[in-house]
């Protein structure tokens, strides 16, 4: 490689194209599970942001590039599927999986780690909720709706976040080149 080039090796560069095609097949199956099962058997009265999930290991296990592309990818995918009006979705979550990769890279590989970004995380998701219902209706009681959406969306993304950290954590470090059982 030339002294002038500064950008990623070719070999680092396949490396990432492969990671992002892999992980673009399980956010696709993530964002269909999301929208199509669990639109019709809701946990806990919501359905769970699978994608968010996803793209969040993405940032945190595989950096900024691969986090913030899928976050792309995905918040399109859902603002496609299963939103109307304007969506803010592909912007929160390139934020997210950007900020995810940029941040906590490195420092979220253990299990405490990943709670802690996954809690921020779930944060900003509530957010989102409120300010679509917001958005969606005319006038909103805060306090229905933490209780009939916000809350339970949170606890079903949570439940589904910890049961998903093992598996998603082992095919980001294969598709890195890492040892799983490190």
């Amino acid at each position: 490689m030339p002294s002038y080039e500064f950008g990623p090796s070719t070999r680092s560069r396949k490396k990432l194209t492969t990671a992002v095609f892999f992980l673009s097949l399980i956010l696709l199956g993530a964002v269909l599970f999301q929208t199509s099962f669990f639109g019709f058997y809701k946990l806990f009265g919501a359905v769970p942001d699978l994608t968010l999930v996803v793209i969040l290991c993405a940032g945190l296990f595989l950096g900024d590039r691969c986090g913030g592309v899928l976050g792309l990818a995905g918040g399109i995918l859902l603002g496609a599927l299963g939103s109307f009006g304007i969506s803010l979705l592909p912007l929160f979550y390139f934020l997210l999986g950007f900020f995810a990769g940029s941040i906590g890279k490195g420092r979220a590989e253990s299990f405490p780690g990943y709670l802690l970004f996954l809690s921020i995380a779930l944060g900003y998701r509530a957010i989102m909720t409120i300010i679509y219902a917001s958005m969606t209706y005319r006038s909103v009681n805060f306090l229905t709706l933490l209780w009939r959406a916000v809350l339970p969306e949170l606890l079903a993304t949570a439940i589904l976040g910890i049961l998903l950290f093992l598996p998603l954590r082992a095919i980001c470090r294969r598709l890195d080149g890492r040892n799983v059982r490190s």
